[in-house]
C-alpha cells in the first residue's frame, strides 16, 4: 500500500528525470503492456515523444522503470518486477525505498547494484536530492 513517503519519493524522482527527459516523456502510473501483462511502475521514462500506444496503454518498453518500494514490499520483491521488465525489453530499472532510503539500479545484463550516491543509467539522479524532503520531515 503507498504511503505519504512512497508518493513524495515518487513525485520527487518525476521531478527530476523531467528535468532532463521533459514533461512529456515521464509518467507516474502509466499502464505499459508488457507482453501478456499489464504492468504500471511508479515512474516511466518513455524512449520517445511519440510513443507507440494500444488503447491509451504503452505499447512498448519504456526507456527507464522506476520502483518505488511501499510498506506492503521488500526490495527483493521489487527487484523481481525488474527482471519482468527487462523480459519486455525495458533497459533501466530503478528501486527506490523512501523507508530506509536506500536505492538500486538494475540494468538489462547486469546484476543489480545498490546506488551509494546517485541513481545512473540513462541520466544520473543524486540520492541526497531525492531523500533530502524525507530528512526534513522526519520527526
Amino acid at each position: 500500500m503507498p504511503t505519504m513517503k512512497h508518493s513524495k519519493t515518487a513525485e520527487q524522482l518525476q521531478d527530476r528525470l523531467r528535468d532532463t527527459f521533459g514533461k512529456q516523456r515521464v509518467l507516474r502510473e502509466l499502464s505499459v503492456r508488457m507482453i501478456n501483462e499489464i504492468m504500471v511502475p511508479d515512474v516511466a521514462v518513455l524512449k520517445s515523444d511519440n510513443p507507440r500506444l494500444y488503447r491509451d496503454i504503452l505499447d512498448e518498453p519504456p526507456l527507464l522503470c522506476v520502483e518505488v518500494v511501499s510498506s506492503s514490499h521488500r526490495p527483493e520483491e521489487v527487484l523481481a518486477t525488474c527482471e519482468r521488465h527487462h523480459e519486455f525489453g525495458v533497459p533501466f530499472c530503478w528501486v527506490v525505498d523512501p523507508a530506509t532510503s536506500r536505492a538500486w539500479e538494475y540494468n538489462l545484463g547486469e546484476e543489480s547494484r545498490e546506488a551509494t550516491d546517485a541513481l545512473s543509467g540513462p541520466c544520473r539522479i543524486s540520492l541526497s536530492d531525492t531523500f533530502a524532503e524525507q530528512q526534513r520531515t522526519k520527526p
